[in-house]
């Protein structure tokens, strides 16, 4: 080969590279805390939302996930986890005592 297409795949290579992994912007760190919501209409089979859209539709910017349906009786509770810090709905969430599920998030 010479010099000239050397050169010129080690540049074509390194932008290549720069470009897949090189972006130099991350991801935000987002913190997920877990969360209950209790008393929902119907079964998790017959619910009109599931766990994820309950929370998504409740909450501007909870983006759950890891979300786990339990059904008693006529109801049913979504335990998800969503971004922490919603500070408009912390207070929204019901108390949780020790034998609801809560996810690890």
């Amino acid at each position: 080969m010479k010099p000239g297409r050397i050169i010129l795949l080690l540049v074509a290579l390194f932008a290549l590279f720069s470009l897949t992994y090189g972006s130099g912007q991350e991801e935000p760190n987002i913190k997920f805390c877990p969360r209950l919501l209790k008393g929902l209409s119907g079964d998790c089979l017959h619910a009109q939302r599931d766990c994820n859209d309950e929370f998504n539709a409740r909450y501007k910017g909870a983006q759950a996930r890891r979300c786990r349906c339990d059904t008693t009786a006529n109801t049913h509770t979504c335990s998800c986890c969503i971004v922490c810090g919603l500070n408009e709905h912390e207070n929204d969430f019901p108390f949780v005592s020790k034998d609801d599920f809560i996810p690890e998030c």
